[in-house]
């Protein structure tokens, strides 16, 4: 009873500190979350303390919850879910109409109004909004009644497959005592429940700790490690073949087509999945509004003019660290704020983008996650973008970090983004596109994690690249060479993110001064074949007689060419090893609208 009145008082505080002061908003938005996530356990357990307890983790309640619930069966559990696959649900067709409507499914069926999403399965078995903890991104979060939990998670994975035809869903349910659900639950119970051993590949939570209190992360981790094995072992269909009178669709060429559909006055025959995607990305392209619509075909991306090969960026944004963070969270609240603050700030971002760039109607942001950003946008707006993207998110996170306050805002105004990002001829497969920037993200999150700081990867793909190589592969073989007994690379990928900034500071200095393409190829021919002394030579000779070159070191600043040469475009690491970023700058140079 004292919890109560102490709540209440503070609960009455807050308000009256949020009607005198606005900028207070994110306290009533944590509020609202944990008031709902009371309500749910409270409608459950039918104690209101009990379920106020569980939200904010209090400890020092465990020995009362164990002793009013902890001899009678489990009342609550958590039911997670995750869509298998998510790629290749959004990029089976390369046409962005599909993928958009494709991207359009697996959001709706996490979004609130929705026919088909997650809500109207609550609904179904008598349950609200405030069973949520978390979902958005293909994934979810829920508490529920632990004898509802079997049929939720099979209506869930039920309904998924039926929305989209070809997706599947991984669903995963435990159930627990209240007190469980602070100290942690019993690992011999949740063993026996899902047919584990505690040797089980991948399980690492909680071996030898079953009377240690762990956070309420821990368990979400647990979970998370039994359903990513459980999509490990799960079977899979090879593409059936089809009798010679059927034609596969022209859009993902899986599927028999059955109908004929205009795109651009450009008429195919496609399945009844490609049909679906497409209805669900003209219906939803049609509600947006005019600044935001997205592209319709890759042509609109690329803004290809006759005559001329079109390039358009994938661009793929990523949080540091952000599982570590997330399943170090303390209470279930914390979660389900942390959760949602990063999917929002994703999305505002996301949105903030493509108005200053103006890229309605040329580009496409497919959702892959609650956590990232992907962007499929004009080749010569991607080093700005990715330089902004990482920007804007860092700001956005500090800024709300700092109205969030406490351990929870400090997690949040910490966040830094990485970046991977590919250059592509418009006719090039988008999903094998976005398979190069997710290695291209994960290299630049591996450098991230030796320099605890932001960074970015990139590259791009030509007709003539190499394309059957892995990354670091194909850098092997374009970049390195040994000339006359010397090491020489020429490409310095990944950088941390303050090195790309300068980076395009100098292309923006090199497109002012007006440097010819032409000096900058011979630049880049003399590094790809002469050995190190005579490519300074001859590329000091080239800069001293232009009067572009010039132009370009007054306005950087330096009043000796031959050292900048030195220390960035053929830097002498050690005796006859060299390295070069001039190349790395020379890409950015051929996209930047400047």
């Amino acid at each position: 009873m004292l919890y109560k009145i102490i709540e209440k008082e503070r609960d009455i505080l807050i308000e009256v500190l949020i009607s005198t002061f606005p900028w207070m908003n994110p306290l009533y938005d944590i509020i609202e979350r944990r008031d709902r996530l009371k309500s749910c356990i409270s409608k459950i357990l039918k104690d209101e303390e009990s379920a106020a307890c569980v939200v904010g983790r209090l400890l020092f309640k465990v020995p009362e919850l164990k002793e009013r619930f902890g001899k009678e069966e489990r009342q609550l559990a958590l039911v997670s879910f995750d869509v298998d696959k998510i790629k290749d649900i959004v990029f089976s067709s390369s046409k962005p109409l599909e993928v958009f409507g494709a991207s359009e499914m697996v959001s709706e069926f996490t979004e609130e109004g929705s026919k088909d999403s997650i809500y109207s399965i609550l609904r179904d078995f008598g349950l609200g909004k405030e069973s949520i903890i978390f979902a958005g991104g293909g994934t979810g979060l829920l508490i529920v009644p632990a004898s509802e939990a079997e049929g939720l998670t099979k209506e869930i994975a039920k309904k998924f497959s039926d929305f989209t035809i070809t997706g599947s869903c991984t669903t995963l349910f435990h159930k627990f005592y209240p007190h469980e659900l602070i100290t942690g639950a019993s690992v011999p119970q949740f063993i026996e429940d899902n047919l584990l051993s505690l040797e089980s590949e991948g399980i690492t939570w909680l071996k030898g700790k079953s009377s240690e209190v762990v956070s309420f992360g821990s368990i979400v981790q647990f979970l998370a490690d039994i359903i990513r094995n459980e999509k490990d072992t799960k079977f899979e269909f090879s593409i059936p073949s089809l009798p010679g009178y059927l034609m596969r669709c022209q859009s993902c060429g899986v599927l028999p087509s059955i109908k004929e559909d205009i795109l651009r006055f450009e008429s195919e025959k496609i399945c009844h999945v490609c049909s679906k995607k497409r209805d669900k990305g003209r219906k939803k392209r049609k509600s947006m509004p005019k600044e935001m619509k997205p592209a319709l075909t890759i042509e609109d991306i690329a803004g290809m003019e006759e005559g001329k090969m079109g390039y358009v960026a994938v661009i793929y944004a990523d949080a540091n660290n952000m599982g570590k963070v997330l399943f170090e969270m303390n209470s279930m609240l914390e979660f389900a704020v942390f959760s949602m603050t990063v999917t929002e700030v994703m999305e505002k971002v996301t949105k903030d983008l493509v108005k200053e760039y103006k890229l309605s109607e040329k580009y496409q942001a497919p959702i892959l996650g609650g956590d990232d950003i992907l962007l499929l946008v004009p080749a010569k707006h991607a080093p700005s973008i990715v330089s902004s993207l990482a920007k804007k998110v860092e700001e956005e996170m500090m800024r709300r970090g700092g109205e969030i306050g406490g351990n929870l805002g400090n997690e949040l105004a910490k966040i830094k983004m990485s970046v991977g990002f590919v250059i592509v001829p418009a006719h090039f497969n988008i999903a094998f596109s976005v398979d190069y920037t997710e290695k291209l993200l994960r290299s630049a999150k591996e450098k991230s994690y030796e320099s605890k700081l932001p960074c970015v990867d990139y590259m791009v793909i030509k007709d003539s690249s190499p394309l059957g190589l892995e990354i670091k592969e194909f850098r092997d073989v374009v970049y390195d060479w040994e000339p006359d007994g010397a090491k020489v690379k020429l490409t310095q990928k990944p950088y941390l993110l303050k090195d790309f900034k300068n980076m395009m500071r100098l292309v923006k200095f090199l497109k002012k001064a007006k440097v010819a393409r032409s000096q900058l190829k011979i630049a880049e021919s003399l590094l790809k074949s002469e050995p190190p002394r005579v490519a300074r030579l001859n590329i000091l000779y080239e800069w001293i007689r232009s009067k572009e070159w010039r132009d370009f070191f007054n306005s950087i600043g330096c009043e000796d060419p031959k050292q900048w040469l030195d220390k960035f475009v053929l830097h002498e690491k050690h005796p006859k090893i060299y390295e070069s970023r001039f190349l790395d700058v020379l890409e950015l140079y051929e996209y930047e609208e400047g």
